[in-house]
């Protein structure tokens, strides 16, 4: 009877500081540990090699697995230090062979390891930026890094490099923000050793180094689906390791045991990595996912479309458990023309399908009223956006003076123009391509399709998966499709998806005045000047309409009540499941 006495008492007692603590701070949550978030994408990643390719999901997955020198705070918007002590220190070299260009020296943290505990060094970056220009394989970023010119290790520190680059407006944002990439991993025999930086990006070069047998060795690897994810764990730098990746269904990362950075996550928030797992879920189908999340399958969805959103958001359910968040975006919507396409070639053409798209009816029906239109490749914010170009408006009459103008008529009284091109009759049947899964270009493709009828222009709605949509923009096999652009707070670089030169010129436009002021806005760094080069930029694009640009963009995320530490930004991935956390709140217990 004693015994139970006491234990009633102790448990009486600790009832009591449970409550004091209550009434002292109620505010305050208890954090509970194994964190397990699951979040849904709608297809699977062409890979999870950031030098490869880096499509939407990538994007979510790869900065828990591999990290940049730098990153942008998604609160400041600053660039701080990630795999870095500090920020670099930056000189102009005024003498010697790099004399004129801009030295950035930087010095990796000392605790910095990879997944198997090999340090993290100097020789990493080197590679990363090195393997960039293997010939023998098509990375998609030797036009970001047209500036860098050489890298000079530290011989007396293994863990510190010295960048010499070309003035370029956006120098440290693009150096600082590359993945780094394990070198003793994916080079093991040190090919690139045998390579300068200037040895491999020389075009005189290509040939000649894709036939050498040591590049087609670390190429091999380098693409190989056992180093990089598809088999075995991926080696990375971050907090997570790739422990399952079932195709079509989900990627599993788990938190690596005594990760490096948890040490140094109290004073900076970019290492923060709270959660044991994070799931994410290969769910195509919209409905099927609203599904899992009213049975707590689902915690985080993002880039929900607009209609979707503001529907979840009265329904009893979701309001009861999930919080909705729209972070605005650096970004834009928009629709690639295919200028290589016959059919499409004339600027008059393109000008015609952009009176053709009811900009109006498609911000009421579409986007509950919020405008946001945009004339160019630039964003709103940005002080150099063109605020002289309107936007261009639904008009039916114009667009098929525009078309008669062009040469088109509708010869054989099928309803679709048409013009003998090359000795061929052609018509304007064209496929608009969208990811198939997204309700916000499904909706835009059916009310461009009707309101393009008026004139005998035929739009053909084409849902695809992500694979093949975006193959058919690198291959330039399709006629119209449905994409956006975003982008970090720097100037906004716009080679590689502009310059005629560049692979990711889905559109195949290009001037030679266009490409000229690209080349002269990277290395401007005095502010007038740039804002005339840009507003210059933008008019040709204007008249030239090589896409159709819809409006800018915010994101749409919805997550479970159950975490705390939800971040949402501008800064992508927009919403950083990293930081979150399980929590409970305590009972706010009266003080009377």
């Amino acid at each position: 009877m004693r015994n139970r006495f006491h234990s009633l008492s102790y448990l009486f007692f600790g009832l009591v500081i449970l409550c004091t603590a209550c009434r002292t701070d109620p505010k305050v949550p208890v954090v509970l540990e194994d964190t397990v978030v699951n979040m849904r994408v709608s297809g699977d990643p062409l890979g999870l090699n950031y030098l490869l390719n880096y499509d939407g999901t990538a994007s979510l997955i790869m900065p828990q697995i591999f990290l940049p020198l730098m990153n942008f705070n998604p609160i400041s918007y600053e660039l701080e230090p990630v795999l870095v002590k500090g920020q670099p220190i930056i000189k102009e070299v005024t003498d010697g062979a790099n004399k004129g260009l801009n030295s950035y020296t930087f010095e990796l943290q000392e605790a910095a390891t990879w997944g198997d505990g090999t340090p993290i060094t100097a020789k990493d970056v080197a590679f990363t930026l090195k393997a960039i220009y293997n010939p023998n394989y098509p990375s998609p970023y030797p036009s970001y890094f047209n500036f860098v010119k050489q890298i000079v290790i530290d011989t007396n520190n293994p863990k510190a490099l010295t960048i010499f680059a070309d003035k370029h407006n956006a120098a440290l944002f693009t150096i600082g923000n590359v993945s780094v990439m394990p070198a003793h991993i994916l080079d093991p025999n040190n090919i690139y050793d045998n390579y300068s930086l200037a040895d491999l990006k020389d075009p005189k070069n290509k040939q000649k180094l894709s036939e050498e047998a040591g590049l087609k060795e670390v190429a091999a690897l380098f693409t190989s689906p056992k180093t990089m994810g598809r088999e075995g764990e991926l080696n990375g730098s971050g907090p997570y390791k790739l422990s399952k990746w079932e195709t079509g269904q989900s990627l599993t990362l788990i938190k690596k045991d005594n990760w490096w950075g948890d040490a140094l996550a109290k004073n900076n928030r970019m290492l923060m990595a709270k959660p044991k797992k994070i799931v994410y879920k290969i769910i195509p189908d919209m409905n099927a996912t609203i599904s899992l999340m009213r049975n707590e399958g689902v915690d985080v969805l993002s880039k929900v479309s607009v209609g979707e959103f503001n529907k979840l958001k009265e329904d009893p359910f979701f309001k009861k458990n999930y919080n909705f968040y729209t972070p605005e975006m650096i970004a834009h919507r928009f629709i690639y023309i295919n200028t290589t396409d016959a059919r499409l070639e004339d600027k008059r053409v393109r000008q015609a399908l952009a009176h053709l798209l009811n900009l109006e009816e498609i911000y009421e029906t579409i986007y509950g009223g919020d405008k946001n239109p945009v004339t160019s490749p630039i964003h709103p914010t940005k002080p150099y956006y063109n605020k002289n170009l309107a936007a261009i408006t639904y008009n039916i009459d114009k667009a098929k003076a525009l078309l008669k103008e062009a040469g088109w008529a509708d010869a054989n009284n099928n309803g679709v123009l048409d013009k003998m091109i090359d000795g061929e009759l052609q018509e304007l049947n064209l496929r608009l391509s969208h990811k198939n899964s997204f309700n916000d270009w499904i909706n835009i493709a059916a009310l461009f399709q009707e309101s393009a009828k008026a004139a005998g222009v035929n739009i053909i709605p084409t849902p695809l998966e992500s694979k093949p949509l975006q193959q058919g923009w690198k291959q330039k096999d399709y006629e119209l499709s449905f994409s956006g652009s975003t982008w970090l707070p720097a100037h906004k670089n716009l080679y590689q998806k502009w310059h005629s030169k560049s692979r990711g010129n889905y559109s195949a436009f290009g001037t030679s005045e266009s490409d000229a002021l690209i080349e002269e806005i990277n290395k401007t760094i005095d502010e007038d000047k740039l804002a005339e080069l840009y507003t210059r930029f933008q008019d040709i694009i204007y008249e030239e309409q090589p896409v159709i640009f819809i409006n800018t963009a915010s994101d749409h995320i919805i997550v479970n009540k159950k975490y705390g530490n939800v971040t949402t930004s501008a800064i992508p991935p927009r919403v950083f499941v990293n930081e979150f956390a399980l929590q409970t709140v305590p009972v706010n217990v009266s003080n009377n």
